[in-house]
């Protein structure tokens, strides 16, 4: 038997896996000792009513077969080289996916038996002992096979078409690697097999999309409970080794109520269906309609309209005066990116930034609009001269997570020098810090020898360690509006949560700005607890860069800049997390 590639243990754990996939009591290898005529296919759900059977027994017992299936096994001339067979002692059915994961589990063994291993033609073939959920799914052209064959029968039967897509993949995969990303897709495999009927039969359709296939069913109720589960399983993040990875779901829906006849066009507006649950922030679902049709193709034209835009550098940077809190006088701006539509508005972020994300094309935006405010940093400058200031830039996962054009960034710091007293801040988000790799680290400290200061942006909404936070040359973070907002909120107060974090930035000596502060009550209660930066609404907007020249003017600003502190000896990672440590300890008991 191991001439023939497989071990003892390797036949028994395909033996356990057959008996939890079908319910059948025994599960047995039967080799051949020589290739036979192929045998076929035999699946008896009741033994009384197959005579040829009648007499069968369990293995190791005398108590009587109910149920039996005989699944040979074919090595590639077309030869069997023996079965798999199932018992059980009362009558029992396959549902399709027991089937199909009975297809896939066969295919295995036989590319096993053959000596193929893992390497072999045969599906996901992967050895005995890392059999997972994956391999539980049938093929994309198998399932394709099934909508096909379920479109040709007579009276159109419903069924639902599930699309579903694993927004972050692509960011996953490119930071943790292939093969990690492949295991939190066999997890997510797992979550989307524990929602769906037991009739539903799933497939991979993508490198980042799962197709399910729930038969008999058109009520959009019973669907959108279905949907609601896959999205309520992907809530919690997902663990892959030592790294803790939040994932977003979306899926897109598509029903056969008779109308559809061709596999391409259901397919098609599942797909549509897909796209518009995909253009939103959280995990979402949608179903395909008329209006989901309307917006899709706006979609498209919108999605050719962004890449002209962004190829033809018609992205232009908008500036918002960072401000100190007590006298409201500007310490820097924060660029933000805005699109000038032809001879129409401008257009905001929330329409053009998740179509560049979608596309791939953030991080070719970034560049763009960075390198449009350094440029206008000297034009700035002119209103106020010898007035330190910071210009604080935004980077997009994409930019973090692509080796080129990190260094595409490097090079612009090195190649337009800010106006003196001037200095540049970057901003990067909570999760780029947990799973940050090597070349991440030896990035960031490339900004570090360029005099680049580097905040947490919209801290407090992700997730970091203060061991991260200790270890990593950050200078500071920014307090998220969405807590800003809800100061002596009457229902659900974050002024705790805002105070510890300022705390928090104390202990690290980390500075702070308070995002979007919007009325007077809001700044003088950060000014009360000791916050000392701030930008939002109540100071002014974000603006053009002629805006931003008369709000300078405008200022008549005569006094001495608020130039950012020099980072200190004390202030180094090692001694930030010691000073950190004893200061929690003194508050022990």
């Amino acid at each position: 038997m191991s001439g023939m590639g497989l071990r003892i243990d390797q036949i028994e754990a395909i033996c356990h896996l057959a008996e939890v996939l079908t319910g059948a009591v025994a599960a047995r290898v039967i080799l051949a000792s020589q290739p036979l005529a192929a045998g076929e296919l035999v699946i008896v759900e009741d033994v009384q009513n197959d005579p040829r059977l009648v007499d069968l027994q369990m293995p190791d017992s005398d108590q009587r077969v109910r149920f039996y299936a005989r699944y040979p096994l074919l090595a590639p001339s077309g030869h069997s080289l023996g079965a798999l067979c199932l018992y059980h002692p009362l009558p029992l059915s396959l549902d399709p996916r027991q089937t199909a994961g009975m297809s896939w589990l066969v295919l295995s063994l036989e590319a096993a038996l053959a000596g193929q291993g893992s390497g072999g033609s045969a599906p996901r073939q992967a050895s005995a002992d890392s059999l997972g959920a994956m391999n539980l799914l049938i093929s994309r052209d198998q399932l394709l096979g099934q909508i096909e064959a379920l479109l040709a029968e007579a009276g159109h039967p419903p069924f639902a078409l599930l699309r579903c897509e694993l927004k972050d993949y692509g960011s996953v995969s490119a930071t943790l690697g292939g093969r990690l990303a492949e295991v939190l897709m066999d997890e997510a495999a797992r979550r989307l097999i524990n929602a769906v009927p037991k009739s539903a039969l799933l497939a991979r359709f993508s490198d980042s999309q799962f197709i399910v296939l729930v038969p008999a069913v058109s009520d959009s109720d019973l669907i959108a409970t279905i949907a609601q589960r896959m999205l309520d399983l992907f809530n919690e993040p997902f663990r892959v080794a030592e790294h803790r990875v939040p994932l977003s779901l979306a899926v897109g829906i598509a029903l056969q109520d008779g109308d559809y006849t061709d596999v391409e066009e259901i397919v098609s507006d599942s797909n549509m269906a897909l796209r518009m649950a995909s253009r939103q922030i959280q995990s979402q679902y949608r179903f395909f309609d008329l209006e989901t049709r309307r917006l899709a193709q706006e979609s498209y034209a919108l999605e050719a309209e962004v890449r002209l835009a962004i190829a033809q550098k018609e992205m232009v940077p908008f500036f918002q005066p960072i401000v100190d809190l007590t006298t409201a006088e500007p310490v820097g701006f924060e660029v933000l990116a805005r699109w000038r539509r032809g001879h129409g508005p401008v257009v905001p972020p929330a329409v053009f930034v998740p179509v560049a994300k979608a596309t791939g094309l953030s991080a070719e935006l970034d560049l763009q609009i960075i390198e449009r405010a350094l440029e206008d940093a000297a034009t700035l400058a002119r209103v106020v001269p010898w007035r330190a200031m910071v210009l604080s830039v935004n980077l997009s996962a994409n930019l973090l997570d692509d080796d080129l054009m990190r260094q595409r960034l490097l090079q612009l710091i090195d190649t337009h020098a800010l106006p003196m007293g001037w200095q540049f801040q970057i901003e990067i988000l909570e999760e780029s810090l947990q799973d940050a790799t090597t070349g991440f680290e030896a990035f960031l400290m490339q900004l570090v020898e360029r005099r680049v200061r580097i905040t947490i942006d919209d801290f407090g909404t992700g997730y970091s360690s203060l061991s991260r936070l200790s270890s990593l040359p950050i200078n500071g973070f920014k307090i998220d509006m969405s807590f800003v907002q809800l100061l002596d909120d009457p229902q659900r107060p974050s002024n705790k949560l805002v105070a510890t974090m300022g705390a928090l930035a104390d202990d690290l000596d980390l500075s702070t700005t308070a995002e979007g502060v919007e009325t007077e009550p809001q700044r003088a209660w950060l000014v009360e607890h000791g916050f000392r930066f701030s930008q939002g609404f109540l100071f002014a907007p974000p603006m053009s860069l002629r805006e931003s020249m008369h709000y300078l003017e405008s200022l008549h600003l005569r006094s001495a800049a608020i130039v950012p502190p020099e980072p200190s000896s004390s202030s180094r990672p090692d001694s930030r997390w010691q000073r950190l440590m004893s200061r929690l300890r003194s508050r022990l008991p």
